[in-house]
């Protein structure tokens, strides 16, 4: 039976601090890739929030578009936009907007175009 000497000893002693080291190497690291994860998952988030907004921007507009052309269509005072020419409505309106205002969409305050 051999008999242990202070050298192996020492080594005993060694490595529990060695394993400790390598812990708390290993937590650093999880601890980064935990945050890099958390990061990413907050930008992918405020992306999905800002896409969404933009869709409800868009449902919200569409709605006012559509309930202004039903009231339009009641009265009489769509024809007068008909008229207008695509060209002079689109550099205001954007595409969308100049075949909303052909079609009889009352145009903000500011925003009617020339006959």
């Amino acid at each position: 039976m051999p008999t242990e000497g202070p050298s192996t000893r020492q080594k005993e002693r060694k490595d529990p601090d060695q394993t400790s080291g390598n812990l708390v190497l290993e937590i650093r690291a999880l601890t980064a890739t935990i945050d890099a994860l958390k990061l990413s998952f907050e930008q992918q988030l405020d992306s999905k929030v800002d896409s969404l907004r933009d869709s409800v921007q868009l449902m919200i507009c569409l709605s006012v578009v559509n309930f202004t052309l039903r009231e339009m269509a009641k009265s009489e005072e769509g024809p007068a936009l008909e008229r207008v020419p695509k060209p002079a409505l689109e550099p205001v309106l954007g595409p969308a907007g100049a075949t909303a205002a052909r079609c009889g969409a009352r145009l903000p305050e500011g925003l009617q175009p020339s006959p």
